[in-house]
Formats: structure tokens, sequence, C-alpha cells
């Protein structure tokens, strides 16, 4: 959970700034240094993720773990957390992949690690070739399979989706086997979406701080960030999530119930 937590947040705190929402412009949308006291909480994650047993680590955490232990040689510099990284990969590049891959805990992080390798030069020789491998088929599911799920397309786990479809689709934009041009196409329009209203339709609070976390992710890369900026509905989102959060940074359980008939449709 802590290295989930780790891959999930930290992309956003480094890359996303978001001033009181009373008075934003565009141009003050720039990617802020990560508090110093992020990082130590986002090393100890990783940390304890990488002293478990082998045994224990199923593939979404290897790859979760990989990419925060990436972030971690970002902010840090230590090239120690880029060794674990890779190695973390290549673990998870040695279990199979197919159906499995598209469970937004592995997609997701798989992507957002892959887009690195490729900006930090490393996309090559046989590493490329076997991230290839599992891109290709991830990628024409996101294709063949979303458009038939129009209804569900601003849920948290359809934008994990689409972030990681949209970080191999860059990471491979010259290759032919995968459908980069029809990703590029259903990624504005799903943008073209959500930015007209403002919102995400989510009932339950962890998916709703789940899907903002993720829809700036895919904001960054698109560089919808300045839209989102000057949304008033956005600013509504926002500030109906912060009005939601405890002072101690606690987001109350709400809407799960709906998913299971024996438990209340509240379950604070």
């Amino acid at each position: 959970m802590a290295s989930l937590l780790a891959a999930t947040v930290l992309p956003v705190i480094a890359g996303v700034n978001l001033p009181p929402v009373s008075s934003v412009s565009a141009a003050e949308i720039a990617p802020p240094a990560v508090p110093a006291g992020y990082v130590p909480l986002f090393q100890a994650a990783v940390d304890a993720a990488l002293a478990l047993p082998p045994a224990r680590r199923q593939p979404a955490d290897r790859i979760t773990t990989a990419l925060a232990a990436w972030l971690v040689a970002e902010k840090t510099g230590d090239a120690r957390y880029r060794a674990h990284a890779l190695a973390e990969l290549d673990a998870f590049l040695a279990t199979p992949g197919g159906r499995a891959d598209r469970d937004f805990h592995v997609s997701r992080p798989l992507g957002l690690l892959v887009l690195r390798l490729h900006d930090a030069g490393l996309l090559v020789g046989d590493l490329r070739a076997r991230l290839l491998a599992r891109a290709v088929p991830l990628v024409s599911w996101y294709v063949e399979s979303h458009p038939l799920e129009a209804r569900f397309f601003d849920c948290n786990i359809a934008l994990a989706d689409a972030v990681a479809a949209d970080c191999l689709a860059r990471s491979f934009a010259t290759e032919p086997t995968v459908p980069a041009a029809r990703v590029r196409e259903m990624i504005a329009a799903l943008g073209a979406r959500i930015l007209a209203t403002g919102d995400l339709d989510e009932d339950a609070s962890n998916y709703s701080s789940l899907g903002l976390c993720f829809f700036l992710e895919l904001a960054r890369l698109e560089g919808w960030l300045p839209r989102v900026a000057e949304s008033d509905a956005f600013r509504g989102t926002f500030a109906r999530m912060r009005d939601i959060i405890s002072p101690a940074g606690s987001i109350p359980e709400y809407g799960d119930g709906s998913f299971r008939a024996r438990e209340a449709r509240l379950d604070f």
C-alpha cells in the first residue's frame, strides 16, 4: 500500500502546482520542487517494499515499486534507487502479461515508468523489445474496448487506463504494431468531454480522490493544466474535495456500499 501511495501521489505532487483556487492564472502553472519533507516519506515506502521477501511481491507490487523507486531516484539523485527500479522492472517482466496487465494497478505504473525510460534514453535493445511485447496487447485492448465503455469514460479506472495508453503510445509512437495515432484521437476526445464539464462522475470518496490524481496526470501529459486552472467548474471540484478532507488529511468513506447489497449505502 505504501508503494502504491508513492506511485499514485508523487507524480502529481511533483508535476502539478495548484495554488489557492481563488486566484490562479495559466502563467502560474509551473512544476514546483517537491517539499523536502515528502522525499523521505516516499523513500521509506520504497525501502519497505524492497525489504519484503520476493515471494510476497506480486506483479502489481513489483511495477508500483519500480515506479516509486525511479521517482525517488529522480528527486534524490541516488543512483541506487534507479538500479532498484530497473531490477524490479526486470522481475515484473519475468511474470506473465496478457490480461493481468489490464489491471490499472499494473498498467498505469507500467506506462508511467516506460515513458520515463523513453525520456531518459533507456528504452533500447532487449529492454525495449520486452516492454514492447507487453505494450502491444495492452494498447490494442485499450483501443478496442474503451469505445464500448463510453459511459464510464471518467471513472478513476478509465482515467488510469487512459494514462497507461497515453504513456505507452508516446513511448512507442514509431512502432507500427502500436496504434499510437488512434490512442491520440481517443485521449483528445476524452479530454474534451471532461474539460467541457470540469467534473468527474464518481460516487465514492476514495474513487473521487484517485480520479482527480489520475486526471491531473493525464492533463499534465497532454498540456491541459492551463485550462484546468482557468476552469470555474474544476475549481468547484477541487473545493468539494478540499471540504470533505479532514484537518488530519483523512477522507471519509462514502459510496462503497452501493457495490454490495449487504452494506449500507452510506458507510462512513
